[in-house]
């Protein structure tokens, strides 16, 4: 991005303020939170400690860091590395603000989209327990979605299944969608995204392998579940993760994050599939992941 800095003020209010990320340009608002772990960004270098920072680079509200005791997450590749995991909560805390946002006063149509831009185990590690192994999901309980309100959980399932559910009653009443990942793209740096519509549901994943796959669904009703105080948790969150005492997750936990975003559709007004091509494009372009 070429940018000309003055050496002086300007009073010419038509001008468009300057964004850290390209993805807001346009936006409207409506990116309630953006982190980026490129080497730029993460300019310490440092593995993640317990209650670092993570920088909103959409300036609404800052995540933190959670790495429960005892654990070790690396910076690796421009990401986070899970691989050495062997306990659940160690994530990126995303502000409740994003999920109160979407949630809005209640009756507010829910319409959002979620991405996320990992690093994918490899087939061997991917999760074959028959709990999900979430890499997203807005919900603290042990039992994640199935005991209290949830925006959405994006999880590995067995069968080299990744899974989209998005929750309707508050609990486990559920709207599932699924994506069975090709042999070639275990392994590779991905987008995972999803997103809710006037017009549908649907989850995507796109990977450096140029795969390009998506799965939809009607739009839904709204979930009646009061969501606007939950936190989201990006990596290995505490709900349904349980690498401690089951060996499949912590093979399943041998993933890198590196990127991702929260989007309130009702603000923005954005096509999520337009966004999502766009920021692919810019993100690839950068090489500052792998």
């Amino acid at each position: 991005m070429l940018v000309i800095k003055l050496n002086k003020a300007t009073t010419d209010t038509s001008i468009a303020v300057l964004k850290d990320d390209a993805l807001l340009d346009n936006d409207s608002g409506g990116v309630r939170f953006l982190f980026d772990l490129a080497p730029a960004v993460w300019t310490s270098g440092a593995n993640p400690a317990n209650g670092n920072a993570i920088q909103d680079l959409a300036e609404q509200s800052n995540g933190s860091f959670v790495l429960r005791s005892g654990q070790s997450v690396t910076y690796a590749g421009g990401g986070f590395d899970f691989g050495a995991i062997t306990d659940d909560e160690s994530y990126i805390s995303i502000p409740a603000s994003v999920a109160a946002s979407i949630w809005g006063n209640g009756s507010d149509n829910q319409y959002f989209l979620a991405c996320l831009y990992v690093k994918l185990p490899i087939s061997s590690n991917w999760n074959i327990n028959a709990v999900l192994a979430p890499f997203l999901q807005f919900n603290n309980n042990v039992n994640g979605y199935q005991s209290g309100p949830d925006l959405i959980t994006i999880a590995q399932k067995s069968g080299g299944v990744l899974s989209f559910r998005r929750q309707t009653d508050g609990t486990t009443g559920n709207i599932e969608r699924t994506i069975v990942v090709p042999a070639g793209d275990y392994g590779q740096f991905a987008q995972i995204a999803c997103w809710r519509t006037a017009t549908e549901y649907r989850g995507r994943l796109r990977t450096a392998a140029n795969t390009t796959l998506s799965t939809s669904a009607a739009t839904g009703a709204n979930n009646t579940g009061n969501f606007s105080t939950q936190a989201g948790q990006a990596g290995i969150g505490k709900g349904l993760w349980t690498p401690a005492t089951t060996a499949d997750h912590r093979s399943a936990a041998k993933f890198r994050l590196h990127r991702g975003f929260i989007e309130n559709l009702n603000l923005s007004g954005r096509d999520p599939q337009t966004v999502l091509d766009a920021d692919w494009t810019r993100v690839v372009a950068r090489q500052a992941f792998s």
